[in-house]
């Protein structure tokens, strides 16, 4: 499942890395910079890994301790 999460080419278990990195740029249109992010059911993070780059104090929950790590 975590590979499939990774696979930039999938658009199945997570979405592919061109659309999050579109969904990440409208997010940091809307959030004030330096502010503040939870993600929820983060997952591996690939969200959380891109806003935290972009300056974001962001904070990543998941219960699957295997995305986590």
């Amino acid at each position: 499942m975590l590979a499939a999460h990774l696979d930039p080419d999938l658009d199945a278990a997570s979405r592919r890395h061109d659309v999050i990195d579109r969904s990440v740029a409208w997010l940091g249109s809307v959030i004030p910079a330096g502010g503040r992010v939870l993600d929820l059911g983060c997952g591996p993070g690939l969200y959380t890994s891109r806003l935290a780059a972009m300056g974001y104090d962001v904070t990543g929950i998941d219960d699957s301790r295997r995305s986590i790590a």
